[in-house]
């Protein structure tokens, strides 16, 4: 998990509000891919034995060495021992969700929705905002300890084919002082607005080559959720009587204070068109600067041209060992939160050594795993990084590969 805390020159946070949180975001490896993956390995064998031996031995079943309540214990041991505030699982699906994820985790004190969540009980009420969607195989989940979040009333849980969005409030309850908890020592002001974060939970295209609808799903889920929280605010002015024209108001309850991306990313950290963008809010010549949308965005002058951040943003963009198309990348809309200063939580050298050491999924013990396809983005103007926590580790601190042969 990543550990971030609120920084303290955000004046909207309450003053004992800058506790630290966790945050954890996992790809579990749907079982159907599993068994999938680990058939056509199988039937690959079985080939290969037929051609070099021409005495065939009966084929053996073609049963995965790991299903799924196995696998579901693992995973639920591995959330349980990460005891993290807030966990980002993607390739959940929807059955094993509903009667195997969702229940167990309620029962370790957290609640949760996903995507096709069709629970009578779900926390809040799904609104789509792709018009037009294939019907989804495999979903996200996002999950959140219920004795510190609550959902915000009145914003949207937004669901995209390939991103969840929650936004998510601390729970003033939970900043009382405890005698048994002692969280904190003194008592927060019952009228103290708590601080809020926003968590978009993705699951990015997996086409190597197709960087542009990575991009654009990024894009279209930020601009959903400034969408929604306008559309909060709006709704605030009326509650108070306001008659503003600027969305933009007073009111702290209404207020974002920071914003987190988590997911598979199925693309690599330290060189890709996703993490130019988020990190620089828009790519190429024509982008514009601010993080400004439509006509209102300024195109970048000469002058700015020959500026290390100008380098960041022009073609070439390098992908996959590949530079970018440039009329390509300059088709991106900026996104809205380009001045929040979305950082990495993790570094870019993490696994550049030791790629076992941060990677989605290693198929095969005998292949190098692709480092930095799961990542975690935060608003580094309003919250810091204060640790990261390895998982995949034995009794000894050592790593552990997690291979067909080992699957969690």
């Amino acid at each position: 998990p990543v550990f971030l805390e609120e920084r303290e020159q955000v004046t909207s946070m309450a003053s004992t509000a800058n506790q630290p949180f966790s945050i954890l975001s996992w790809n579990i490896l749907a079982q159907s891919l599993y068994e999938s993956h680990h058939r056509s390995k199988r039937i690959q064998h079985i080939a290969l034995s037929s051609n070099n031996n021409q005495q065939q031995s009966p084929i053996s079943p073609i049963l995965p060495p790991h299903p799924w309540p196995k696998r579901l214990h693992q995973i639920l041991q591995t959330l349980t021992h990460s005891n993290a505030d807030i966990i980002c699982l993607q390739e959940c699906e929807l059955q094993s969700f509903t009667h195997d994820l969702a229940p167990s985790l309620s029962n370790l004190g957290y609640d949760g929705i996903a995507q096709e969540d069709t629970r009578l009980t779900k926390p809040a009420p799904l609104k789509e905002a792709s018009k037009h969607r294939d019907p989804r195989n495999h979903i996200g989940a996002t999950f959140w300890k219920r004795e510190k979040f609550e959902l915000v009333d009145g914003v949207d849980v937004s669901v995209r084919t390939r991103s969840l969005t929650t936004v998510l409030r601390v729970k003033k309850s939970y900043y009382y002082y405890e005698e048994k908890k002692d969280i904190c020592s003194e008592k927060v002001e019952r009228n103290t607005t708590m601080p809020t974060v926003a968590i978009v939970n993705c699951h990015l295209e997996g086409h190597p080559k197709r960087f542009l609808e990575r991009t654009l799903q990024l894009q279209h889920a930020l601009s959903d959720l400034s969408k929604m929280m306008i559309v909060q605010q709006q709704q605030q002015q009326q509650h108070h009587g306001t008659r503003k024209e600027t969305p933009i108001i007073d009111n702290e309850e209404s207020k974002l204070n920071a914003l987190i991306l988590a997911g598979d990313f199925n693309c690599e950290l330290q060189s890709s068109a996703c993490s130019t963008y988020l990190r620089m809010g828009r790519l190429g010549r024509q982008a514009g600067l601010g993080g400004i949308h439509g006509e209102d965005a300024l195109v970048i002058p000469q002058s700015l041209l020959e500026t290390s951040e100008a380098a960041e943003i022009l073609h070439p963009i390098i992908e996959w060992g590949r530079a970018l198309p440039e009329e390509k990348v300059g088709d991106i809309a900026p996104h809205p939160f380009r001045r929040n200063g979305m950082s990495s939580a993790y570094p870019t050298w993490l696994g550049k050594d030791d790629a076992r050491q941060h990677f989605t999924y290693c198929g095969e013990t005998n292949r190098r795993p692709v480092p930095g396809l799961d990542q975690i983005w935060y608003s580094s103007m309003t919250i810091e990084r204060v640790g990261l926590k390895r998982m995949f580790v034995d009794s000894s601190g050592e790593w552990r590969c997690i291979s067909d042969e080992n699957v969690l």
